[in-house]
């Protein structure tokens, strides 16, 4: 994570962090790899690895950024998935409304990672994808079929599994194969009927 936010900031802060965990990475490694480590040490600090002392972690914990940074990392996670979700391509950004005000602090942040063009504050709590007018109808159509699909498949699965004569021959494994995918399709279901009424 820290590799990738690391581009959007200032190289003049990130360069030093940088710096310090490659150089605990290679003294942690040197032991499993030392003629690599050696190399790699020498190329960028001109002396020898094997002399260096090791590693000894730091007792400093700021809780109160590890919970802002785990929002960010909820914020970044939740976006890709409606992304993937909505079948947006890699390369075309979205506009994104947050609930949380405090996540535009880390907007830039959040745009390179997410694939975001503008990020702004809506009235509704959450994440939510704005996409334009043509976007929109087709998203609501492809969810639409996809729903139908889902409900007809647990609505023929039911009635398979209330069916007396197949419960009484099918074998017990097929049964508990076709109630899981059935409650997988029922989750599945509940998610699009989510983002149906988010658009």
């Amino acid at each position: 994570w820290y590799l990738e936010i690391a581009k959007t900031q200032d190289r003049a802060a990130t360069d030093p962090i940088l710096l310090r965990i490659l150089e605990t990475v290679m003294k942690m490694w040197h032991p499993f790899m030392p003629f690599v480590t050696e190399q790699v040490w020498s190329s960028f600090k001109g002396t020898t690895l094997m002399v260096e002392a090791w590693p000894t972690a730091m007792n400093v914990r700021d809780e109160a950024a590890e919970r802002e940074f785990s929002g960010i990392q909820e914020a970044i996670v939740t976006i890709r998935n409606m992304r993937a979700t909505q079948k947006i391509e890699p390369a075309k950004k979205a506009d994104v409304t947050v609930g949380d005000a405090s996540l535009l602090a880390h907007a830039e942040t959040i745009k390179w990672l997410a694939r975001v063009e503008e990020l702004t504050v809506g009235d509704k709590p959450g994440i939510q994808l704005v996409l334009g007018a043509m976007d929109v109808e087709a998203e609501r159509k492809r969810l639409t079929a996809e729903r139908d699909q889902l409900a007809a498949y647990i609505e023929s699965t039911n009635a398979k599994l209330s069916n007396a004569e197949f419960a009484s021959k099918a074998p017990e494994k097929v049964v508990a194969q076709m109630k899981q995918k059935r409650d997988e399709a029922a989750a599945k279901l509940a998610a699009i009927e989510s983002q149906l009424s988010q658009i």
